[in-house]
């Protein structure tokens, strides 16, 4: 049965396979060749253990969707806030990614019901997360799971990558927003 649940160190590499897979098909267009071949599944494993193990903060949470075959085929993380202006109450949906072989099955859907049950559980009465602007079917995905923008925009920063500046909006979600994300 197809289900969500916390991720677990032996999840890591399927992780990190899943977020490498995304962010090629996702990147692979704007990205130069050279920031593609840099991504590392195996150091991202190894972050990812880390992150299961001993998170940076009490409020991360790793999930993972599975199949029926009890495959990982998504994860999402959250997190305090990035934004200094976000209250104490709020938290970050900092990565959400399905397997793009996954997409389709309700796998996102249950990725988001599992931040919201989580989020609430952790106290939280919001989600935040950043989206980059030409991100359209994510962005229609999170408003079908009752996101909306915020009117807080930035642009992200890349060190090493300074043409590869990128504009995002915020979205958030009210978690006790009767029309907001359903946990059914």
């Amino acid at each position: 049965m197809d289900s969500c649940r916390l991720a677990r160190v032996t999840d890591a590499d399927a992780i990190a396979q899943i977020q490498s897979a995304a962010w090629r098909e996702r990147f692979g267009s704007s990205w130069p060749p050279e920031l593609l071949a840099s991504l590392d599944e195996d150091s991202a494993s190894h972050e990812w253990v880390r992150a299961i193990l001993s998170p940076p903060d009490p409020r991360v949470r790793i999930l993972v969707a599975t199949n029926s075959s009890d495959e990982v085929v998504g994860f999402a993380a959250l997190g305090p806030p990035s934004d200094p202006d976000m209250d104490g109450q709020t938290l970050e949906l900092v990565m959400w990614e399905v397997q793009p072989d996954a997409r389709r099955q309700g796998h996102g859907s249950r990725l988001m019901s599992a931040a919201v049950d989580n989020a609430r559980a952790l106290g939280s009465n919001a989600l935040c997360m950043w989206l980059g602007i030409d991100e359209d079917a994510r962005r229609t995905f999170a408003a079908s799971c009752g996101w909306g923008p915020d009117s807080a925009h930035r642009i992200r920063e890349s060190d090493d990558f300074p043409h590869m500046d990128r504009a995002e909006v915020r979205l958030v979600t009210v978690l006790d927003d009767p029309i907001g994300v359903s946990t059914k």
